[in-house]
């Protein structure tokens, strides 16, 4: 039944134009992510980028050439869909009032971190939007501390 599962999806990934991707990558995907539905595969260097719905969620994995996974980014649509003890900590944090641009949760082998991508326009009111903006990204581990704060742009 794994054997016709993993041959099923080959079949279905190189009809689907992604003959180009190693046959190892497809395997390690299929294993890693049953019933994915891949959407687009791109080289970089020596990684296979993946972008893939599975339980109408848009993640994207990173796989070695050889089959071996690295991360798989998801995108978190609501600050609610992060754990609860990262999100008490980010609304008690400095940038808690700023707008919140992108939230994404990113899972690597034995860990997981969550990116909080977050701006605030100092622009005058009536100025043009983004003209004063100010970007940050806060990485918080799986526990809640705040282990990174990356300053994008001023």
């Amino acid at each position: 039944m794994i054997v016709l599962l993993f041959l099923t999806s080959v079949v279905m990934a190189k009809s689907s134009g992604l003959n180009n991707v190693p046959e190892e990558v497809l395997k390690a995907f299929s294993e890693k992510y049953k019933g994915a539905k891949i959407r687009n595969v791109k080289k970089q260097n020596d990684t296979e980028i993946i972008k893939f719905v599975i339980n109408k969620r848009k993640d994207v994995a990173i796989f070695l050439s050889n089959g071996t996974w690295v991360k798989t980014e998801t995108k978190l649509p609501w600050s609610w869909d992060l754990p609860s003890v990262v999100r008490k900590r980010f609304n008690n944090c400095e940038f808690k009032a700023w707008y919140i641009d992108e939230i994404e949760a990113v899972e690597s082998p034995g860990k997981k971190i969550y990116s909080i991508q977050v701006s605030y326009d100092y622009g005058p009111i009536g100025s043009i939007p983004g003209d004063f903006l100010d970007v940050y990204k806060l990485y918080y581990d799986k526990r809640g501390k705040l282990i990174k704060t990356e300053h994008l742009r001023d």
